[in-house]
């Protein structure tokens, strides 16, 4: 979604992550961008849950903590991208984005093997 119209004249960025991020006296657009966001973020952590369920993610993954961080580096993106950012430096965002992602999926618990 960040890279939306990054190689076209469509407007550059995400219009969930950029619309109305307060209210900015429009209190209802800002009320229904955030319930957007929300529901993006509610799909994604199914998805990891369902992938943790499924033992594509490791059972120790924190699907709350991993959908933060993906929702967070997504909405920079967009940022980025409506700031001009070109496809090569939104995707080279990413690539270091998911450097990590086997460390960052397997050690995002902190504590919950502690309770097991």
């Amino acid at each position: 979604m960040a890279m939306t119209g990054g190689d076209c004249d469509l407007p550059h960025g995400c219009m969930a992550t950029l619309a109305t991020v307060g209210s900015e006296g429009h209190s209802e657009l800002g009320e229904f961008m955030r319930a957007a966001r929300a529901g993006g973020f509610d799909l994604l952590k199914a998805r990891f849950d369902k992938a943790k369920g499924d033992g594509d993610l490791q059972v120790t993954a924190d699907t709350t903590k991993l959908t933060r961080f993906v929702q967070t580096v997504q909405s920079g993106m967009s940022i980025r991208a409506r700031d001009g950012a070109d496809r090569a430096e939104l995707s080279a965002v990413a690539e270091i984005a998911l450097a990590g992602w086997d460390q960052i999926t397997s050690t995002i618990d902190h504590g919950k093997r502690d309770k097991a």
